[in-house]
């Protein structure tokens, strides 16, 4: 039987594809793909291809080509340094899981000495060619060390990572005392994902599924992982989220709308910040 990551309760299935379940925990309101995926093969799945699976072009030329989605990029990733400086103003920050590196740009441009983590070959290669200094792996195979950032960033990780907990406690044991750990992650609560559990839409497919979303926060789930890693939360917010699409439209205004309401949170995406005493 599949436990939960976060209180070991017992999970229930929400949906089955391509081999793999949704599972949801009704005390700790998160969810999780059962069963788990190896840290190996989680690996493979962000090889040479990713980049291109997730922009459709290469790293090199989602550069050179800074065409639409990277001027859309720009904008959002300076609207995540601002959200950073509310929480700390400078300083020595790790980004976890930098992906295609806009954001630790736009912070290293800011005066931040960044750092980063990355799993997958192509973007790594990029970013060392442009001077940012990137681990290959796994935060917790870095072994940084401890006490040595004023911020740790996960913009659209916590959700791709193989060990959340693991994770977590990773972050916090790298954090300096008063350090902060800021972010964002879809929302498990989100209107957008409940109604594809309801239609029977993936939430997990990994033969189509370029963003490999193994764990689903809410709120609540959320504030239970801080503290479980020694994180005390701060704060869970509303992200800067401009879908393309109508119907992503609709379903984005709704969700901000009904969250509005004392209580509720069915945003697609939320910020997160949390404070290592």
């Amino acid at each position: 039987m599949a436990v939960c990551p976060l209180c070991q309760s017992s999970g229930e299935t929400r949906q089955t594809h391509a081999g793999y379940q949704v599972k949801w925990c009704r005390d700790c309101d998160f969810g999780f793909v059962d069963p788990p995926m190896p840290k190996t093969e989680h690996r493979t799945w962000h090889n040479q291809d990713f980049f291109v699976r997730y922009y459709g072009e290469s790293i090199e030329s989602f550069y050179a080509r800074k065409g639409a989605l990277y001027q859309r990029e720009v904008a959002k990733k300076a609207w995540m340094v601002e959200q950073l400086r509310r929480h700390v103003p400078s300083g020595r920050i790790l980004d976890i899981g930098t992906g295609q590196g806009l954001f630790s740009y736009t912070a290293r441009d800011a005066g931040y000495d960044v750092h980063a983590t990355e799993v997958c070959p192509m973007d790594v290669a990029y970013h060392r060619s442009q001077g940012l200094d990137v681990f290959d792996g796994y935060i917790e195979d870095a072994h940084f060390d401890g006490n040595s950032f004023d911020a740790v960033t996960m913009w659209h990780t916590l959700e791709h990572v193989y060990d959340p907990l693991g994770t977590l406690t990773e972050v916090c044991r790298i954090l300096k005392p008063g350090g902060y750990l800021v972010g964002a992650l879809p929302n498990w609560r989100g209107i957008g994902t409940q109604a594809r559990l309801v239609l029977g839409h993936p939430l997990f497919d990994p033969a189509t599924d370029h963003e490999l979303h193994f764990f689903h926060y809410s709120p609540r789930a959320l504030k239970i992982a801080f503290e479980k890693s020694g994180l005390k939360p701060i704060s869970i917010g509303q992200e800067w989220h401009r879908p393309r699409r109508m119907r992503d439209k609709l379903v984005t205004w709704t969700g901000n709308a009904l969250s509005v309401l004392p209580g509720i949170n069915c945003r697609e995406t939320m910020t997160m910040a949390a404070l290592k005493p």
